[in-house]
């Protein structure tokens, strides 16, 4: 047999209520039978009195005749009361026995204490009835609530006081579900700019290597350096090409967690050395310089792979939104925690404030904010499901020019 689980905190307050409302209305109906049995006294003996007029009359007895008719046993019936009082004749002054049959009053009178009874412990009954009804009206206001919170959750969420605590979680459940309608709204609406955007950026190239390779068909004797030229062109744009697809297909193999990682003893300011070296020509092009700043030697069980692609998307990151003139510095040491820790800073706009929270959500893009087109909004929530795939964190800083993004991994 299950245990029943312990209640719960507005099962309480609600017990509480309504054990004080059930105790109050047993003491008041208690206390109103008391007055009433008490203050009623007089009026029960007059109308005892008048019961007993009305059903039998008095007879008179000298002595002798009463003690005949008791010697018979006229008055020793069980099925009968007498009421017998003593006196004397007022005409002869002699000794007289006034009697008169009470069996009607008796009997009346012997139900008083059971009626009283009867009648308390139905009150009792009503009053209880009454008390306990609050149950079946706090179920009718919780289901209220929950059908209002159903057809319109933007209306705020409206309970008695003693149901309170029920008040409060629908009240955070209505907020946690308009929250989720925003954040569904709100990646609608970057899926859509993405769309817009992917549109946009794939047929930009796509156009290019189309016209660049129909241009090297169409004219057989162009000269060497301008095929050479055409031919670079048009593999740039592949590669854009390229890069784009992979971010999508990489952020879905994420997505499906089909990805196990590989983790080997890695030296981290080695992976950041490789890193800035593949950056220095995009960040040539773009009048930046990369360099490593290390603490010192810095192993961790890293996939290479994984980290390698997780510090080249935060230094092409970067590199894309660094001023000219301007470096690139990629940090490598210990973290507070025992852990290791990599940054990269760059020297550029700020990110907004507004944005900070969002920008390793997918389909983020701060490009605007920072003067750079570049980027599906993919490259930085890729960084965050490495990161969290090997059990550590990223977070971003911006302020006064410098913009700064950490990550901290377990060695």
């Amino acid at each position: 047999m299950r245990r029943r689980a312990s209640r719960s905190e507005q099962a309480r307050v609600l017990a509480r209520r309504v054990e004080g409302r059930t105790v109050l209305a047993v003491a008041l109906w208690t206390l109103f039978c008391l007055l009433v049995a008490w203050g009623s006294r007089d009026l029960v003996s007059a109308l005892g009195e008048a019961i007993a007029a009305n059903d039998s009359a008095w007879a008179t007895y000298t002595v002798e005749d009463y003690n005949v008719l008791a010697e018979t046993g006229r008055f020793s019936d069980p099925r009968k009361a007498y009421q017998v009082v003593g006196g004397y004749d007022e005409a002869t002054g002699e000794e007289v026995f006034r009697v008169r049959d009470i069996t009607l009053y008796t009997r009346l009178h012997d139900l008083k204490a059971p009626a009283a009874v009867v009648v308390y412990l139905s009150g009792l009954v009503v009053v209880f009835l009454w008390a306990q009804r609050r149950y079946l009206d706090a179920f009718d206001d919780l289901a209220a609530a929950v059908t209002d919170l159903v057809r319109d959750p933007a209306a705020p969420v409206r309970l008695p006081e003693e149901l309170s605590v029920a008040g409060r979680e629908l009240e955070s459940v209505r907020r946690e579900r308009l929250e989720a309608d925003e954040a569904a709204l709100a990646a609608e609406r970057r899926k859509d700019e993405l769309v817009t955007y992917l549109a946009h950026d794939l047929r930009t190239p796509l156009t290019s290597v189309t016209g660049y390779l129909e241009l090297l068909d169409e004219s057989p004797d162009l000269p060497e350096d301008a095929r050479r030229r055409y031919v670079s062109v048009a593999h740039g744009r592949a590669v854009r090409l390229g890069d784009l697809v992979e971010e999508l297909f990489e952020i879905s193999r994420f997505n499906l967690q089909t990805i196990p990682l590989e983790r080997s003893r890695v030296d981290l300011v080695l992976l950041g050395e490789q890193v800035a070296e593949e950056a220095m020509p995009d960040a040539a092009a773009h009048g930046l310089t990369v360099r490593v700043a290390a603490d010192g030697p810095c192993v961790a069980a890293v996939d290479p792979g994984r980290a390698a692609r997780m510090l080249s998307n935060l230094v092409r990151n970067a590199v894309a939104h660094g001023d000219d003139g301007t470096e690139v510095v990629v940090g490598v040491g210990r973290a507070s925690d025992g852990g290791v820790r990599m940054t990269v800073r760059d020297n550029g706009p700020d990110i907004p404030e507004e944005l900070l929270p969002h920008v390793f959500e997918r389909f983020v893009r701060g490009d605007d904010a920072r003067g750079d087109g570049a980027g599906a909004g993919l490259g930085l929530s890729i960084v965050e499901e490495i990161a969290r795939a090997h059990g550590g964190r990223v977070w971003a800083e911006s302020a006064g020019g410098t913009t700064t993004f950490t990550v901290e991994l377990p060695r």
